[in-house]
């Protein structure tokens, strides 16, 4: 047996005199540190353990059966292996490919051609299994953001998920959307991918082609009979949205008013399309959105009930509006009178002005 790793430790014993080993004098030590004792005598009784009377007893080690440490390293390897599949990595020799994860209205950068191409042919070349299946989703997802059509048709034949999603959970349906490319929906929607799918902030690819300009899309979308007025998480519809379009804010807000849009409907912030316009274009100064206030001023007045109901409900608004402010003015008027009344008395004296003569 080996001596002690520091120090000459042969002088302990224990209380019956006894010899204690150099192991079994560190771990005595240890327990004396942690206030464990067994409460007997010994090497390891209350007399080592300098806790008579209050010694605890050690923990015993912890065992598992050989089925239970199984499970455990399986559930291990599993984890292990999701998270290489969720964010990227090798599985049993099969590299997974993912699309970068971004936070809330961004959109993932676009990778290298070179890059692109490397993705497909490796997924290509993989045999059937999860691993390939998660693959040509995220080559299909690569596929729309690059606009390629002809891959986009390749991968769908081969089996890519229609429906398949990024970290906020759009579909190739809105990247299509998007880059404005009806022919990428028509093979998507072929393959049974949906035109009404939410991303995480509840937007759906007509959110997203208005957003984007993407006017042949939208026309494409509303023929499909996608609903005009869904609304995103902020309860904005695509009549609010089209405020962010530029100068393709006419064109589109007016295919939306053709199919029916509501020129009344408010989002979360109590601002009809009308005025969320005016919102934006005090921060943006456009033409463009002068335009478009002014058009969806005019709709709305012409959905109006056929006695100008319509009409007569924003004259009513512009009366109320009307009415506050010249009572606003007149209370001033009043205020900044009364002030120089009392003014004139501090300047001039002290005394009460005259009373009026009275009428004999």
């Amino acid at each position: 047996m080996s001596g002690p790793p520091e120090g000459d430790l042969s002088d302990l014993s224990s209380d019956e005199g006894g010899e204690v080993s150099w192991q079994e004098s560190m771990l005595a030590s240890k327990q004396r540190e942690l206030g464990f004792g067994h409460g007997g005598s010994g090497p390891f009784g209350d007399g080592v353990g300098g806790r008579k009377g209050k010694g605890k007893k050690m923990p015993d080690p912890l065992e598992f059966d050989p089925k239970s440490l199984e499970i455990w390293n399986r559930f291990f390897e599993n984890a292990t292996v999701l998270n290489q599949v969720k964010n990227g990595g090798t599985v049993n020799g099969m590299r997974v490919y993912k699309v970068p994860q971004v936070a809330g209205y961004e959109w993932p950068d676009l990778p290298s051609e070179k890059r692109f191409h490397k993705i497909i042919k490796t997924t290509l070349d993989q045999p059937e299994s999860p691993i390939r299946n998660i693959n040509l989703s995220t080559s299909l997802l690569y596929a729309t953001m690059f606009c390629d059509a002809e891959a986009v048709e390749m991968l769908l034949s081969l089996g890519a998920e229609p429906n398949c999603t990024d970290s906020q959970s759009r579909t190739p349906a809105h990247y299509a959307s998007k880059l404005n490319s009806p022919e990428m929906l028509d093979s998507i929607v072929e393959y049974g991918g949906e035109l009404e799918a939410a991303d995480a902030t509840g937007r759906t690819p007509l959110h997203t082609a208005t957003v984007y300009g993407s006017s042949n899309v939208v026309k494409y979308l509303l023929e499909s009979a996608v609903p005009v007025d869904a609304a995103d998480k902020e309860g904005n519809t695509s009549l609010h949205l089209v405020s962010h379009c530029g100068i393709k804010a006419l064109e589109i807000s007016n295919l939306l008013l053709d199919y029916g849009a509501d020129t009344n409907i408010t989002n979360a912030c109590e601002m009809s399309p009308r005025k969320y316009a005016e919102a934006v274009n005090e921060i943006s100064k456009s033409k463009d959105l002068k335009d478009l206030s002014r058009l969806l001023k005019d709709r709305a007045v012409e959905e109006g009930d056929g006695d100008g109901g319509g009409d007569q409900r924003a004259s009513t608004s512009k009366d109320s509006d009307s009415g506050g402010l010249i009572q606003g003015v007149f209370d001033l008027t009043l205020n900044t009178a009364g002030n120089l009344i009392k003014f004139a008395i501090n300047t001039l004296g002290t005394d009460e002005p005259p009373p009026p003569p009275e009428d004999e």
